[in-house]
């Protein structure tokens, strides 16, 4: 008799095993919640996603969880492998911004004045520079691009001029790392009379290679970085390697054409002579 119970209690129950894998990159996904619906039967995923439930015989479906994915619900039916692909959140994605020194932070929950720029609105203009990228994009960011036409330096202020004799220009962070923001000429003295503007450092970080950059504002958005940070903080996230089971081709082009917009006028007939004597 107890082996008669033994087997129906048995037949009431089986198992169900799979692994759990991000869509994103194809990694296992440790520590997912698996839980039978409508019920208080659950288990997390090991350290390679793999996962095994006992579940009800009326049991109808699988329910995975994760902090940063979608939920997915999966019907039960016959199955007895069940392999899930989670989808991370785009919602989740939105409101999450680099602040500072690589912290990730919600931005309702940020003390400070902070503006986020993704890679479609840095992408849309298809601008050959990252400050003219930033152009009439960020609330308070003002770009000056000088005469020196593509390829040229530009000059960044962010909540305007603070400073009469140093420079007014933000610090650039990319990828947790400052840069030096200096124009390149040809004695080094930063584009001051008559030198070469071969442009600056920012100018380097084809835009392409972006996929954000947060721009913080004020001294309270930007105490982390020191001194360096008084006149506000860029920071650029580029594009890291993804793992794709597809193979994905992308093409971007960019033309442009630029006019001088007025000569200046030159004395070219006279010449200083002997004693101040004009020369023809």
């Amino acid at each position: 008799m107890l082996l008669t119970l033994l087997e129906s209690v048995l037949a009431q129950t089986r198992t169900i095993t799979g692994t759990v894998t991000s869509a994103e990159d194809g990694e296992s996904l440790p520590g997912v919640n698996v839980l039978v619906a409508d019920s208080a039967i659950g288990t997390i995923t090991g350290i390679n996603g793999e996962y095994s439930i006992e579940v009800p015989a009326g049991a109808q479906s699988l329910k995975f969880s994760f902090v940063g994915f979608d939920t997915q619900i999966i019907a039960i039916s016959n199955q007895a492998v069940i392999d899930v692909v989670l989808v991370v959140s785009a919602i989740v994605l939105d409101e999450v911004m680099v602040t500072a020194l690589g912290i990730e932070r919600e931005q309702k929950a940020l003390g400070f004045a902070a503006q986020e720029l993704g890679e479609e609105e840095l992408s849309a203009a298809r601008e050959l520079s990252v400050t003219r990228c930033l152009t009439g994009k960020v609330a308070g960011l003002q770009v000056t691009n000088t005469a020196a036409g593509t390829g040229g330096s530009s000059n960044v202020t962010i909540r305007g001029n603070s400073s009469l004799t140093g420079t007014n220009q933000p610090l650039y962070v990319v990828d947790g790392v400052p840069i030096i923001n200096q124009p390149k000429d040809g004695s080094g003295s930063g584009g001051i009379w008559g030198d070469n503007d071969y442009g600056d450092g920012i100018g380097d970080i084809n835009p392409e290679d972006i996929e954000s950059v947060n721009v913080l504002k004020g001294p309270n958005a930007s105490a982390l970085y020191g001194s360096r940070g008084a006149k506000g903080v860029i920071v650029i996230t580029t594009k890291s390697a993804k793992q794709r089971r597809d193979v994905i081709v992308e093409l971007n082009s960019n033309f442009s054409i630029e006019t001088i917009n007025l000569y200046p006028k030159l004395q070219n007939k006279y010449a200083t002579g002997y004693e101040g004597t004009n020369l023809r």
